[in-house]
């Protein structure tokens, strides 16, 4: 069952056709495909997002995953796990532009259910939306969590979040680039969910975006067109990559990938998270690219690591 996580208003819908949006270009799929990775995994800078926008609207739009106008509403499905006083939010990949919601979000949280940890996958907004969106959506889930505690049996100060790829990014951005405010957005009324926090006690990324120095060309989906104007895009790099935002109280980082991953901020990442002598965990898997690639048992890669690196935190957590 998905709920709604946010209230009478979303914050960035406009009701606006995205395609106008939109720069769309009928191809071929190895080609839609060869694009797309060309434009996420590359270090070299794209010239529009016509790559994007087309994968968006093949992969996500016209299969009526996402709308075709600014009005999608951003769900949670849950997977509780009965006695589990433990909660995390789940944000799937997908490079912004679409999400792989059952690999990396359903059958995450099933394998924390049989860890005796409840979960909840969310379907955040994506591309042509530009940021903070989907961050801001991370952030309500995690307050509509702990709102609902109770109903839910989770202790408040354990709600932490879960992403892969770009999902790891909206996790962990929600924390470490949003101010733990109600949103400041035209026409957003705040609700009784906002007053609960959205920082979440923990951050477990797998594989994740966390900058864009790298691998750039994804930040176009965040930043907008900006992005394409050679006199600016050092300053949004500077203001998106998150090792640049690491003040403040940090949440624990559970951190995870491949030594064959082609995303290589996340190296930087962690060494700004150590260099500040802030709590954080690695796992670095031989042989393994983006998304784990070519292992096939992935749940096997970090199930056990990560019961231990939670159990480890919540001999901390009192009450």
């Amino acid at each position: 069952m998905k709920i709604n996580i946010w209230g009478s208003s979303i914050p960035f819908n406009t009701g606006k056709n995205k395609l106008e949006d939109m720069k769309i270009k009928k191809m071929p799929e190895l080609l839609l495909m060869f694009g797309m990775a060309k434009a996420t995994f590359g270090t070299k800078i794209v010239k529009d997002k016509t790559s994007f926008d087309s994968f968006t609207y093949e992969k996500a739009i016209k299969p009526g995953n996402e709308k075709k106008t600014y009005d999608d509403v951003p769900t949670i499905t849950p997977f509780i796990s009965e006695g589990s006083d433990t909660a995390v939010v789940i944000a799937p990949g997908g490079g912004f532009f679409y999400k792989e919601i059952d690999s990396e979000g359903y059958q995450r949280a099933k394998v924390l259910n049989e860890m005796g940890i409840s979960a909840f996958v969310l379907d955040y907004r994506v591309n042509p939306y530009k940021a903070p969106a989907s961050s801001l959506d991370m952030q309500r889930a995690v307050r509509y969590v702990r709102y609902h505690a109770e109903e839910y049996g989770i202790n408040p100060k354990k709600v932490g979040v879960m992403g892969s790829s770009a999902g790891g990014y909206v996790a962990a951005s929600s924390a470490l680039l949003l101010r733990d405010e109600v949103p400041d957005v035209e026409g957003y009324v705040p609700d009784e969910v906002d007053r609960e926090s959205g920082k979440a006690s923990f951050l477990s990324l797998f594989y994740p975006v966390t900058g864009f120095y790298r691998n750039p060309s994804m930040l176009a989906i965040l930043a907008g067109d900006d992005f394409f104007h050679d006199g600016k895009r050092r300053k949004l790099q500077d203001d998106y990559s998150l090792q640049n935002h690491l003040e403040g109280k940090v949440p624990p980082v559970f951190l995870i990938y491949g030594d064959k991953d082609p995303l290589k901020d996340m190296l930087d990442f962690e060494k700004a998270m150590r260099e500040k002598g802030l709590s954080i965990e690695t796992h670095v898997i031989p042989k393994a690219s983006h998304g784990f690639s070519p292992i096939k048992d992935t749940a096997g890669l970090w199930r056990e690591n990560y019961q231990k690196w939670l159990k480890r935190l919540f001999e901390q957590v009192k009450g």
